[in-house]
Parts: structure tokens; C-alpha cells; sequence
């Protein structure tokens, strides 16, 4: 019999002494048919109702059940029918027994947590001074591994996601923009301010000393769908000074993709001065007082936008006119 005493770890266990039982002329046989009802109780009968068997159980009340000396009153008869206390042949001891055994996939296992000075040490760098002091255990004992979790793990699944969602996010945009151009070439055109945008992001964590968290990484995500929309209005903007100058009887040049670029470039820094300013008074804490938790992502995207945009102004027209110059060079190698 297992009684729970005031925790839960704790057991009260009782041991039988053969000398006793001898003494007290109870029989094994006796000994194990006579139950004491503490914690569970034996099944007196099976009664049925409505042609339902029921157990019908004995049990002590609850304020007995872990009560020792109570326990040890109890009587059981022996084999001429003399009632026998507990007590006089059982003894009860104290022991800490585990609530259970934990596993792992099939396989039992202790889990360490801690929590980790942020000032001294970061999770992945505590954890590598722990797979370097523990890792000769897994060679010495067969069978036995490490496995590490907690902020690492979860901050390796969080960025093989966000890979995932960019690679997504950029298969997306891609089809979108061939949809729209009716070309396969010209979408790469308009998603160069991407990289661009990136070295921006880049630029920017380095002079503020910040580390490209998640959040940073998010801001990253977002920005590659804010910058695509200068590029896009740029482009957009060529291919309708292309078929006017066409209309007209006259060669695309440098100087009519100079006259469009000079057009769009009012419009392009005016929405990026804008958007930039909006987001400026969040970044810095001019109204209200800077918001640590959302610093990473605002400044990814302020940045990355205002770098993107000099880049979509400079950069998208030379590679509008080197796209058309490849293009007319392969078709007339196709012709010949």
C-alpha cells in the first residue's frame, strides 16, 4: 500500500516482517486475501442496475487514508479467526519516490532548463560551452545523446521559416510582375531594388551597432514588397516612353530613358520622403518615446526604403536599356 503524504513525491511504504506473521499465526494466503480498504479499497461485489455491473468498493475516508498510526489499528483475522492488528507485523517507512519517468522518443531521458545571463553569455553561446564539456559522454556511454532547445532551437526553427516565407514571398512577386509586364525579363529588373534595399538594412544596423534580430528580419520581408513598388512605377513609366518613341518612328536612347527617369523622380522621392517621414517619429522616439520592441523592424524598413529608392532612380534605367540591348542582340543572332 502507497499512501501520498503532504507532497507528492513523498510515499509512505509499509514492509511486512515473515517473524511477525509467523508470530501471529497469519498465513500468506490470508495474509494477501484480506485487503485494508486505504486508497483504493477492495471490490466487495458486483451489484447490477439496469444490467450494468457496478463495483461496489470499501474504502477508509479521506482523512484516514494517510494517516500511519490509523492504518496501523486496523485488523485483519488471522487463521482461527482472532482478529490481528497492522501494526503488529508491519512497519512504515518515508520514501521520495519520481512522479514519473520521463522519455523521449521512446527513450528515458532528464531535462536541464536554466535561465541564462543575457549580459555574459547569449543561449547559443551557453550552449556550445555545454555541448563541448558534455559532448565525450555521448561517445563514452552508448546510447546516450545530447539534445539542446530552448531560445536556440526556437530561434533556428523562427529563421528556417522566415526563409522559407522570403523564398515564397519572392516566387510571388515574380509572378505577379510577369503577369503584369507580359516578360520574363523585366520582372528581374524591377526586383533588383531588393538586394539593394538589403545592403541598406545592412548599412543602417551597423552605424546604430544593432543586431539583425527577428524582428529585423521581418522588417526585411516587409521591405522586400515596399521597394518593388518604386521599381515597378519606374518601369512602368520606360515601357510607355518606349511605345511613344516607337509610335513616333524613332530608336529607343540614352537620352529618352534619361527624360523618363527625370520625370519619375519627383513623384519616387516625394512617396519615399513621405512613407520615411511617417515612420521616422516611431524609429527615434520623437512623439512619445522610442518603442524598443518594435526599433529593429522600423529601422529595417526606413532605412532599406530610403536606400532602395536612389538605387531605383540611378540604377533601374541602365539596367532598362542594357535589358532592351541584350534583347535586340539575341534576336538578331536568332534570325541569322
Amino acid at each position: 500500500y502507497d499512501a501520498a503524504l503532504s507532497g507528492d513525491q513523498v510515499k509512505l511504504i509499509y514492509e511486512s516482517h515473515e517473524e511477525e506473521i509467523i508470530e501471529e499465526e497469519i498465513s500468506g494466503t490470508e495474509g494477501e486475501g484480506e485487503k485494508v480498504p486505504c486508497e483504493s479499497g477492495p471490490v466487495l461485489y458486483w451489484p447490477f442496475k439496469e444490467g450494468e455491473e457496478i463495483d461496489f468498493r470499501v474504502m477508509l475516508a479521506e482523512p484516514y487514508r494517510n494517516n500511519p498510526e490509523y492504518i496501523k489499528e486496523l485488523t485483519i483475522p488471522n487463521r482461527f479467526g482472532k482478529l490481528i492488528s497492522l501494526g503488529s507485523f508491519i512497519r512504515f517507512e518515508e520514501k521520495i519516490s519520481a512522479l514519473g519517468i520521463p522519455h523521449m522518443q521512446g527513450d528515458r531521458s532528464v531535462k536541464i532548463t536554466a535561465e541564462i545571463d543575457q549580459k555574459k553569455l547569449n543561449s547559443k553561446e551557453f550552449n556550445l560551452v555545454l555541448k563541448n564539456k558534455f559532448a565525450p559522454l555521448a561517445l563514452k556511454y552508448p546510447g546516450f545523446r545530447l539534445e539542446f532547445g530552448g531560445e536556440e532551437k526556437i530561434a533556428n526553427d523562427s529563421l528556417s521559416r522566415f526563409f522559407r516565407s522570403m523564398i515564397i514571398a519572392l516566387v510571388v512577386i515574380y509572378i505577379i510582375l510577369v503577369v503584369l509586364f507580359n516578360s520574363f525579363t523585366e520582372p528581374m529588373i524591377v526586383m533588383t531594388a531588393i538586394p539593394f534595399g538589403l545592403v541598406g538594412v545592412i548599412l543602417a544596423f551597423a552605424l546604430h551597432r544593432e543586431p539583425l534580430s527577428f524582428l529585423a528580419l521581418i522588417g526585411i520581408l516587409g521591405l522586400s514588397g515596399v521597394v518593388v513598388n518604386n521599381s515597378l512605377v519606374m518601369l512602368e513609366f520606360l515601357n510607355n516612353e518606349e511605345e511613344r518613341v516607337c509610335d513616333q518612328g524613332e530608336k529607343l536612347t540614352l537620352e529618352h530613358i534619361a527624360d523618363a527617369a527625370k520625370l519619375r523622380f519627383r513623384p519616387i522621392i516625394l512617396t519615399t520622403v513621405t512613407t520615411v517621414a511617417g515612420i521616422i517619429p516611431s524609429l527615434y522616439g520623437f512623439l512619445g518615446g522610442r518603442v524598443d520592441f518594435l526599433f529593429p523592424l522600423l529601422l529595417a524598413l526606413s532605412w532599406g526604403l530610403l536606400f532602395s529608392t536612389f538605387i531605383t532612380l540611378f540604377l533601374i534605367p541602365c539596367f532598362y536599356l542594357v535589358e532592351k540591348d541584350v534583347t535586340c542582340w539575341l534576336s538578331s543572332k536568332l534570325k541569322k
